[in-house]
């Protein structure tokens, strides 16, 4: 398994840190299918060398083959039916039926707005844009989007693949892997936990009798719809981050090192752990590229650890070698993807999260218990089993801490195997705690929702925990109704959120998208367009950079739309100073289509001159700002 999912995950880093390493530093290139090729080329040999190199690693000897039971079968079922329903209809083409034009539609109500996002991102990424590119949705703007999901989509396009399949395997491949990763982090209940996380808003099945979507309206919603379907970059960060995790618990807390059957000696330290040191370094080096708040998380875990009273010398080297080699990169990356350290900070004080949000008014105990209820409606039992296993911890911390004080002790205490479990559940729980309490006292991004990207990481530390501390002691007839409380209520929301393909998800015309990349074919893809910011505008499909895109993308990364807002309007509208609001938006075309005509069905169209068009289709006209035109 380790093996499996660390040739594909290395294979994935490889292809995007080659590709990213090419384009940066061949003074602004674009993706080209030489690019393309060579990076997957350089992926496959990583992939071949992780998966040679993990193998010969002896690091799960003392460890036996875990066995799925039949409740573990169970919860891979059902990890894969909401994989294959969720991803085979992530967008597809659905034909005409009840009054519908063929058209792309999506099957999951939360992709509406982000899937046009990523699809706009990959077909600008591989018509070429240059690096580090400028933002396709923000004139003046240079990207501020964790590129590396995206960027990995955009090399088989280079070469040809079709988009649509493409989506749909990538998607398929990273539920496999967090499938298998989410196992080997913490069995079947992580699994179950990440599947059907949840509060008590799906016990009103019991009344409505209805599968559906219980958690739409909640603060914590169902991860797997909310945020695994909808985020792609999870799809890498989700099973890179865990397989981090493992092979630092294995590494670090798992006691002495094992014996060699082959050599009947123990293993030396570098011997120890799941994957190779070049592999760990490669993941969480180009973490930032995937997922911001997957390597915030990580770094302060690690940063945690080595100021702990469990870090050993060798430890506190390793942490130094590792966080030492990969800081460079990490640290290059965070100053591209942050407009070289000049985009404002989004952090900001509000304790409490979500709990003032009056959409949550519904939930009958926040409304009849302030505070408390909050939580409990949308954390149900883990909002008391998560601050016991916090307390838990820290009273074994304080206790380790008074012990490893006194050097007698220290020179006479066995390190037994209770001792390392409890010592790896300090390491993980308090710091994951401590991040989690950071999230609903600050926000870290405009949506106060988007917090739920940093707290699903603490979630996802402490359930193997949450088991071993609580769940495991117990016999199966206390388990079996306390997992039931847990689960229950996130398994009717996915089930619900799972339902028939809604016909109201449709995105945009096929026969409209087919008309617009016919007439932005022979343009050149760095030329910026004016158009109405929507997100399902035909521009956006192409991969063509707009003067402005959907507010609640621009708002989610912290840019300042309103005077793109203003000039955009001026410019559309024809009104008085249109061509000084165009050189400001950087706008070599405008579009004018049938959104923009409802949209400004009173501009004087300064800039159209019927007799020179430079495109034309049933769906719209293509015009060309020229420096030399005169308004009419």
């Amino acid at each position: 398994m380790v093996p499996f999912l660390a040739a594909i995950l290395t294979f994935v880093a490889a292809a995007v840190a080659s590709a990213l390493a090419i384009l940066l530093s061949g003074g602004g290139r674009g993706l080209t299918p030489s690019i393309a090729a060579w990076s997957l080329a350089v992926g496959v040999l990583a992939g071949v060398g992780a998966f040679v190199h993990t193998r010969r690693l002896p690091a799960d000897l003392h460890r036996p083959a875990r066995r799925p039971s039949p409740w573990a079968w169970l919860v891979f079922a059902a990890f894969a039916l909401f994989a294959l329903r969720s991803f085979c209809w992530l967008v597809y083409e659905d034909g005409a039926h009840d009054g519908y034009k063929p058209r792309l539609a999506v099957g999951n109500v939360n992709n509406l707005g982000d899937m046009s996002l990523h699809m706009q991102y990959t077909r600008d990424f591989a018509n070429g844009a240059r690096w580090w590119p400028e933002h396709p949705q923000a004139s003046g703007y240079t990207m501020r989007y964790y590129p590396g999901m995206d960027m990995f989509q955009a090399l088989p396009l280079t070469l040809g693949a079709d988009e649509l399949p493409a989506l749909v395997w990538v998607g398929l491949a990273g539920s496999l892997l967090s499938l298998l990763a989410l196992y080997r982090w913490g069995g079947s209940f992580a699994v179950a936990g990440f599947l059907f996380a949840g509060g008590l808003a799906g016990f009103r099945w019991f009344r409505t009798e209805a599968f559906i979507d219980f958690q739409a309206r909640m603060a914590w919603k169902s991860l797997p719809l909310a945020i695994f379907v909808t985020q792609r970059p999870f799809l890498f960060a989700l099973p890179a981050g865990l397989l981090l995790l493992t092979h630092w618990r294995e590494k670090f807390f798992s006691g002495p090192p094992p014996i060699d059957p082959a050599t009947g000696k123990r293993l030396a330290w570098n011997q120890r752990g799941l994957i190779p040191f070049w592999v760990e370094w490669l993941l969480y080096a180009v973490m930032p590229a995937f997922h911001v708040f997957a390597f915030v998380f990580l770094s302060v875990l690690l940063g945690g650890w080595f100021a702990g009273y469990f870090a050993r010398t060798r430890m506190r080297w390793h942490l130094l070698t590792l966080v030492g080699a990969a800081f460079l990169p990490a640290a290059g990356l965070v100053y591209l993807m942050t407009d070289h350290f000049h985009a404002g900070s989004n952090v900001k004080f509000h304790p409490g999260w979500m709990i003032d949000d009056h959409d949550l008014t519904h939930l009958w105990l926040t409304r009849h218990l302030p505070g408390l209820g909050f939580w409990v409606d949308n954390f149900g039992l883990f909002a008391f089993l998560g601050p016991a296993l916090w307390c838990l911890c820290a009273y074994v911390a304080g206790r380790a801490l008074v012990l490893w004080s006194d050097d007698d002790a220290t020179a006479n205490r066995r390190y037994s195997p209770l001792d390392r479990e409890r010592d790896a559940a300090v390491a993980f729980v308090l710091p994951a705690g401590l991040m989690f309490v950071a999230a609903c006292l600050w926000l870290f991004a405009p949506w106060a929702w988007d917090n739920t990207k940093l707290m699903i990481w603490c979630y996802l530390a402490a359930l193997p925990f949450v088991w071993e501390q609580f769940l495991r002691p117990l016999t199966v007839g206390w388990r079996a109704p306390v997992v039931a409380l847990l689960f229950f209520s996130g398994a009717a929301s996915l089930a619900g959120g799972l339902g028939k393909p809604d016909p109201r998800l449709g995105l945009i015309d096929t026969a409209e998208l087919d008309s617009v990349r016919f007439m932005v074919r022979d343009l050149p893809p760095e030329g910026r367009f004016a158009a109405m910011p929507d997100y399902n505008h035909p521009l956006v499909y192409c991969g063509r950079k707009v003067a402005m895109g959907f507010d609640g993308h621009l708002h989610s990364q912290g840019i300042d739309y309103g005077p793109l807002a203003r000039d955009l309007e001026t410019l559309l509208r024809g009104n008085s100073g249109w061509r000084e609001a165009a050189a400001r938006l950087q706008v070599k075309y405008v579009f004018w289509g049938r959104r923009e005509l409802a949209r400004y069905p009173d501009s004087t169209l300064p800039w159209a001159n019927p007799d020179e068009p430079v495109a034309a289709g049933d769906y719209g006209t293509i015009y060309e700002i020229k420096p030399d035109a005169t308004p009419r």
